[in-house]
């Protein structure tokens, strides 16, 4: 149970994109918000945020498990710079799929 830590970072990092995007959803419907600004908040937001669980959240999550007796090893340090990388990355592939929902129109026949 060695990458815990990092699977739990990048559920935590699903979940602020989730909740940032539902959150942005309903202020464009209700036109507190054009699309165009929305988009670029969630991205940069999403983005922002994968650094920081690739980061911050990752290591407070290693000391979480150790403090709870599940060892999380960290190498020689490129477990903290993969983790850094994939929630990079997840940021990206859940900026661009953000941005699509946040200019999905229903379809009018």
């Amino acid at each position: 149970m060695e990458d815990a830590a990092i699977y739990t970072s990048l559920l935590f990092n699903v979940i602020y994109a989730v909740l940032m995007l539902v959150a942005l959803v309903s202020r464009v419907r209700k036109k507190a918000l054009p699309e165009s600004s929305a988009k670029t908040v969630y991205s940069t937001a999403v983005v922002v945020g994968g650094l920081l669980c690739g980061i911050v959240a990752y290591t407070v999550f290693v000391y979480l498990y150790n403090w709870a007796g599940i060892t999380q090893s960290e190498g020689h340090g490129e477990v903290i710079i993969a983790a850094l990388v994939w929630n990079f990355l997840l940021g990206l592939v859940l900026s661009a799929v953000g941005r699509v929902v946040l200019g999905w129109k229903p379809m009018q026949w």
